[in-house]
């Protein structure tokens, strides 16, 4: 696929840098420059460090208010068909995974069939490994759960981290 580019020289004078640094570059302290060369074509020159300016950039009298308003015009415009096609306008970060997540059968049903199979106690990363999308940390605080509930018993302190249905957890699944 083709990556198209909007010219540098159409990026500044249609307010787009404008509004990415007054909008979100400028308050961190940061600002994206567009160099015009003297031929006059016009290239990305960098990003401008003021982090260690608590009041970050501004617009000193240089702020162009129709460029602001055209940009706010495109984004209500874009935003409708974005919102309908993605069910959102700016992308969302992804919450993070948590232990209530994983359904509280599965994990007892992975350590039942870990048991099963090696006729013993199931260890941490056995049961990890049936759960590659959640960080060991929400899969230990799961176990920690179960265990708490009454479900398994085991140890999560980090040690081999060993674990075994209980007569509760058996009659659960």
């Amino acid at each position: 696929m083709d990556v198209k580019r909007i010219d540098i020289a159409e990026f500044r004078r249609d307010g787009y840098l404008q509004e990415v640094n007054r909008r979100f570059l400028h308050p961190l302290g940061l600002a994206l420059e567009v160099v015009v060369e003297d031929d006059g074509s016009e290239r990305l020159g960098g990003v401008w460090d003021y982090r260690d300016d608590a009041e970050g950039i501004y617009y000193a009298g240089e702020f162009d208010r129709d460029k602001a308003e055209r940009i706010d015009r495109l984004l209500a415009e874009r935003s409708k068909p974005r919102r309908k096609a993605l069910g959102f306008v700016i992308e969302p970060v992804p919450r993070r995974p948590k232990a209530a997540d994983i359904d509280r059968g599965d994990m007892l049903a992975v350590v039942a069939h870990v048991q099963e199979v090696k006729g013993s106690w199931a260890n941490v990363g056995e049961v990890e490994a049936h759960f590659p999308d959640f960080p060991p940390k929400v899969v230990i605080a799961k176990l920690a759960n179960l265990i708490k509930r009454g479900l398994l018993t085991g140890c999560t302190c980090g040690c081999r981290g060993d674990f075994e249905l209980t007569a509760k957890g058996r009659e659960w699944i």
